[in-house]
């Protein structure tokens, strides 16, 4: 503990041209982060893909499998004739827990579980230290939908007076840890170049709700309809919350498309009162 105070103490203090330096140092942070917060076995996925993000590894199965060994105690074998990547998600599913969703991968509009990741590394969105318990769910209709349980829904709408005090806050103490400083950017386009400092490789484009911006990893079409923000409200990143987004393409489309994306903004947890479960299909 004493090592990984310093650790923090000492980037707090570095400009953003010596962390540039030293790279692997937010790395070792988030480890050491998540060590000191998390039981073992009681991690959430999410918590792991991070971890593991910037890590390097022999084979890229290697990454896979130790994400599994830090969810369950079930060897890999458990999950048999599938790749490392699927069998990690089928895991997931298994014990319960659907933060992997919150990953840069597209979804496979050629599956009938659109919400679904494609295999790939399943970075997450943002390389950012999250904590809370793991976003619960379970499968429904033959595997093709699933139940995601105490997450919070949200709208379209004006960004809020407190939401924006938030992000302006936020932001004075993000350059005051010596990340970055955009003094003559909008609120909003300094909120994506901080996220572009947390790996975040998503569109810069966002979409206003009362309690704050969402920036997804691709863009929302414009003529998007029955646009909903499902936000993970029990798992949290100091700015926010990771989030799916929900749309049809136009009025008229018959299937819902989603794409990761991270909430920047205060999470309405309104003491449960908004909190609900929402079926994806």
């Amino acid at each position: 503990m004493p090592f990984f105070s310093l650790l923090g103490y000492t980037l707090s203090h570095l400009s953003p041209a010596e962390q540039k330096l030293y790279p692997r140092l937010r790395s070792l942070e988030n480890l050491f982060s998540d060590c000191a917060v998390s039981e073992y076995l009681e991690r959430s996925a999410l918590q792991v893909m991070t971890a593991m993000d910037e890590r390097t590894q022999t084979r890229p199965d290697d990454r896979f499998y130790a994400m599994m060994g830090a969810i369950s105690t079930e060897p890999a074998e458990a999950v048999k004739g599938v790749g490392p990547c699927e069998a990690f998600m089928r895991l997931c599913e298994r014990t319960g827990d659907y933060s992997f969703l919150f990953c840069k991968e597209d979804r496979d509009e050629r599956m009938r579980t659109r919400w679904r990741p494609i295999q790939g590394m399943l970075n997450p969105v943002i390389s950012w230290h999250c904590s809370g318990p793991r976003l619960r769910g379970r499968l429904e209709r033959g595997e093709e939908a699933v139940t995601l349980q105490g997450v919070a829904v949200l709208k379209l709408g004006e960004l809020g007076e407190k939401a924006r005090d938030f992000l302006i806050e936020w932001l004075a103490g993000f350059e005051r840890l010596g990340y970055g400083s955009w003094p003559t950017l909008e609120p909003e386009r300094a909120v994506y170049e901080a996220l572009r400092q947390m790996k975040f490789s998503g569109s810069a484009q966002y979409l206003t709700t009362e309690y704050g911006l969402v920036f997804s990893q691709n863009p929302v079409p414009p003529q998007a309809a029955q646009v909903n923000v499902i936000i993970a409200a029990e798992i949290r990143w100091t700015l926010g919350a990771p989030s799916l987004i929900q749309f049809r393409d136009s009025a008229s489309a018959d299937k819902y498309k989603y794409e990761a994306g991270v909430f920047f903004g205060q999470v309405p947890d309104g003491g449960g009162d908004m909190l609900m479960d929402i079926t994806l299909s």
